[in-house]
């Protein structure tokens, strides 16, 4: 039995779609969220074997939610289910983990295709958007598909944020408050970036972005 959490801040979207589902053989939905930190909390609660994810819900958005929900249920499969056609916005996505992205103005096939796809071990991108998201994701790295080795090839905009705020010797408190999120999302931001960068502490950190010649105050601020 295939049990799904579906995480959506609108009821009668997740009421169609729990129809609509209802259709799949051996599928069953265990748990409904409505915002951001209610999808981490029945996440880690349920341990769903796939997580149908809105990418723009209350209390934060899905780029910072993905870490969390695998944080919390380290198996569970993810796939993000969006109005939004950013080929920046669905990269991130992708480095933050998920396992798959559709487009709310596809057909329910497309969905249940995604779902097949997905719990079979394989991504699946909409098809009206996986050429452009290809290229895209292929763009921010180097020969042979690897990441440019460069910081900014490395890291997603959110932890080049997280990275900056660190260099600027503030502490975890103070940048979840600058940035809307949790000290356990800045702490699992933090995490991803010394695993990516090979380094072990803020010191580290910092005498990295001295070598590379990143100084924070070069570096572009989120907008908005």
């Amino acid at each position: 039995m295939l049990r799904m959490l579906i995480a959506d801040d609108h009821a009668i979207f997740r009421d169609g779609l729990k129809l609509l589902l209802a259709s799949r053989a051996a599928t069953t939905v265990v748990g409904e969220a409505a915002s951001g930190p209610d999808v981490v909390r029945l996440a880690a609660e349920l341990k769903p074997d796939l997580v149908i994810l809105d990418v723009a819900m209350p209390g934060g958005n899905g780029i910072d939610a993905v870490p969390r929900i695998l944080e919390g249920s380290p198996e569970s499969k993810i796939i993000a289910l969006s109005t939004f056609e950013d080929e920046k916005i669905i990269v991130e996505l992708l480095d933050a983990g998920i396992h798959g992205y559709v487009l709310k103005s596809g057909a329910f096939a497309e969905l249940d295709a995604a779902i097949g796809q997905v719990m079979s071990g394989h991504r699946f991108l909409s098809p009206r958007i996986a050429d452009r998201i290809l290229d895209a994701y292929l763009s921010a790295r180097g020969p042979g598909g690897k990441k440019e080795a460069g910081l900014h090839g490395r890291l997603t905009e959110r932890e080049r944020t997280v990275l900056r705020l660190i260099c600027e010797e503030k502490g975890p408190k103070e940048i979840a408050k600058e940035l809307g999120i949790s000290r356990k999302t800045v702490d699992i931001h933090k995490r991803n970036v010394m695993r990516k960068l090979d380094v072990e502490t803020d010191m580290g950190l910092m005498k990295l972005v001295l070598k590379e010649g990143m100084l924070p105050e070069n570096w572009e601020r989120p907008r908005g």
